[in-house]
Order: C-alpha cells, then sequence, then structure tokens
C-alpha cells in the first residue's frame, strides 16, 4: 500500500511538472512551476478567495503573513514530490546477502 501511495504522488508531481513545462517552455518562456495559490485559484477561484479572506480574518496574526502566503506560493510540483520521496526513503529494506 506504501508503494502505491508513493506511485500515486509521484505521478501527480511529474504530471504537474509537465503541466508547467508545457505552459512555460512550450511557449518559450523560462520554466516556472505553477504555486499551489496558483492552481488553487485557476482550478477552484471560491475556494481560494475563502481561504484567503479566513486566514486573513483569524484573530493570528502571523497565520496569514507569513505562514499562509508561504505554503500557498509553494510550486505545487515539488510539494507533490515530497511524499513521494518520503515514503521511499522509509520503505523497508529487505535483509542483504549476509
Amino acid at each position: 500500500m506504501r508503494f502505491i501511495f508513493m506511485v500515486f504522488f509521484l505521478l501527480a508531481a511529474l504530471w504537474r511538472a509537465v503541466l508547467d513545462w508545457q505552459a512555460t517552455i512550450g511557449e518559450g518562456y523560462a520554466f516556472r512551476p505553477k504555486s499551489i495559490g496558483a492552481v488553487l485559484s485557476d482550478s477552484f477561484p471560491t475556494v481560494h478567495d475563502g481561504l484567503v479572506k479566513f486566514l486573513q480574518s483569524t484573530g493570528i496574526s502571523w497565520l496569514w503573513d507569513p505562514v499562509g502566503t508561504t505554503i500557498l506560493w509553494l510550486p505545487l510540483s515539488l510539494v507533490l514530490a515530497v511524499p513521494a520521496l518520503i515514503l521511499w526513503l522509509t520503505r523497508s529494506r529487505g535483509r542483504g546477502r549476509g
């Protein structure tokens, strides 16, 4: 099951990286991966707006800036690759020959 999750996250990261590659390099621009906030605002604008308003309206001053802005600016392809890497590195290994 762990292997299936690792493959899922890795394929999702590669899929997002290919989409970003086609959107930037294919058009003649430098490669720029899309951030979580950009993907969220493109796909689900009302959810993105609600999330931003909620984080800004909380009484905790540091929840939106710098924590919320930093998380929303992380590249989505790298965020998806991190769980795949963690699952790969923490897998159980077989015993050696001797």
